[in-house]
C-alpha cells in the first residue's frame, strides 16, 4: 500500500490543493483522512504497479479514462503548470491537470504521466515526463540522460529514455518500469516493501541480498546489478536509500530487480558514507567497502576490481559524452556539474585502481 501512495512532489500537490481546500468542489476535498485521499486521488491508469484502489463510494473514484491524461503535445502546458505550482500561483485548471497526471509516482521532482501516442489513445502506452523545477541549479534532464548513458556503458540496466525540447524547457522522457512493452501492468515492490521494513528501521545490504536470494528469478544477475548501481551511485556522489531500488514481478512467484532510473549527481558537498553500528555491511557503502565485500554480491574480488576500473574510466570521460548527441551540454552546463562529478569518491577510486594497476605492473 505504501508503494502506491504518492510522496514528495505528488504529495505536495494533494496537500496544497485538497488539504487546504483550494479545490472545494473536488470529491476528495472533504475527506478528513489524508491516507485515504492519497490512495484515492491517483489516476487509476497511472498508479504504480498492478494494485487497484476502488473506493466503495463511486464519487471518490478518480477517472480511469486514458483520454483524461495529457499527450506529448500537452507537455508544454504541463511544464507551465508545475512551474506555477512550485511558485505558488497555479490556477484551478492547472491544479486539476496536475492532480490527474502528477500524483502517481514518488520522488521530490515534478513529473507527469502521459500517453505517448495520441493516435492510439485507447492503447497507447504510458510514459513519464520528468519536468524541470524552478529551483534547478543545473540542467537536470540532460544530466540524467548523461548518467543514464554512462551507467548503461558500464553494464547497468537503465530504463529507456530520450530528451524532448519544449518551448521553454528540456524534459526527459522515460518509460514506465512497471509496464511491459505492450503497456500491461507489472506488480511492483520497493526494496523496503520486499523486506517488510518500517520507515526508519535500519536495514543492511546483507538483509536485502538475503531477501533477493529467496525471491529473485536470477539472483546472481540481480545481485551483480545491485553492486554495480551502488558503486556507480557512490562515484557520482548521490545518496542511496531503499526507495531507489525496486522489483517487478517476473513469473511463478519470482521477482527481478527493476532497471535504474533518475540517476542524478549529488550537488551537495561531498559527504561521508553513513556507517551503521549493526554487524555486517550496515549502511556503509563507500567504494572500498563495496570492493572488499563484492563476494556477497557473487562477484569475485578480481572481477570487482576490473569492473571498478572500467567504471572509473567511463565516468572520468563524462565531459566528452556530455557535449555529444543526444545530451549536448553547453560550456555553462559542464561548469555547473564540475564539482559534483569530480567528487572525492571518484578521486579516491582513481587512486585505488591506479595503485592496484601499478602494483600489478611491478609484480
Amino acid at each position: 500500500m505504501a508503494d502506491t501512495q504518492p510522496d514528495g512532489f505528488a504529495q505536495g500537490i494533494l496537500e496544497r490543493s485538497l488539504g487546504e481546500a483550494t479545490l472545494t468542489t473536488h470529491p476528495l476535498a472533504g475527506l478528513e483522512s489524508r491516507a485515504l485521499v492519497s490512495l484515492c486521488a491517483t489516476h487509476e491508469l497511472c498508479r504504480l504497479g498492478a494494485l487497484r484502489i476502488r473506493p466503495r463510494n463511486p464519487a471518490l473514484t478518480v477517472s480511469g479514462r486514458r483520454f483524461d491524461l495529457p499527450f506529448a503535445a500537452d507537455l508544454d502546458t504541463m511544464a507551465r503548470a508545475t512551474a506555477a505550482f512550485e511558485r505558488g500561483d497555479a490556477d484551478e485548471r492547472q491544479t486539476r491537470l496536475l492532480l490527474s497526471s502528477a500524483t502517481a509516482l514518488g520522488g521530490s521532482r515534478p513529473k507527469v504521466c502521459f500517453v505517448q501516442d495520441a493516435e492510439k489513445q485507447d492503447r497507447g502506452t504510458l510514459a513519464v515526463a520528468r519536468l524541470p523545477s524552478v529551483a534547478d541549479r543545473y540542467p537536470v534532464a540532460r544530466a540524467e540522460m548523461l548518467l543514464g548513458q554512462l551507467a548503461r556503458e558500464v553494464g547497468i540496466r537503465v530504463v529507456d529514455m530520450a530528451l524532448k525540447n519544449l518551448c521553454n524547457a528540456t524534459v526527459l522522457i522515460t518509460q514506465r518500469l512497471d509496464r511491459d512493452a505492450d503497456g500491461r501492468r507489472l506488480p511492483y515492490l520497493s526494496a523496503r516493501s520486499l523486506l517488510l521494513a518500517e520507515e526508519g528501521e535500519e536495514i543492511t545490504w546483507l538483509d536485502l541480498l538475503k531477501a533477493m536470494r529467496a525471491c529473485s528469478k536470477d539472483f546472481g544477475a540481480d545481485a551483480r546489478q545491485l553492486w554495480l548501481r551502488l558503486v556507480f551511485m557512490r562515484l557520482i556522489n548521490t545518496r542511496v536509500s531503499l526507495g531507489k531500488f525496486g522489483f517487478v514481478y517476473s513469473a511463478l512467484g519470482r521477482w527481478r530487480l527493476a532497471p535504474a532510473t533518475a540517476l542524478r549527481p549529488g550537488m551537495e558537498p561531498d559527504h561521508q558514507p553513513v556507517i551503521s553500528g549493526a554487524p555486517g555491511l550496515g549502511l556503509r557503502w563507500d567504494v572500498d567497502h563495496l570492493l572488499r565485500h563484492s563476494a556477497a554480491f557473487e562477484i569475485p574480488r578480481d572481477e570487482a576490481r576490473t569492473l571498478l576500473q572500467r567504471m572509473v574510466e567511463v565516468i572520468s570521460r563524462w565531459k566528452v559524452a556530455a557535449v555529444q548527441y543526444p545530451v549536448r551540454m553547453t560550456t555553462t552546463d559542464l561548469a555547473s556539474l564540475e564539482a559534483a562529478m569530480e567528487n572525492a569518491q571518484l578521486r579516491k577510486a582513481r587512486e585505488l585502481v591506479g595503485s592496484r594497476r601499478a602494483g600489478a605492473v611491478h609484480q
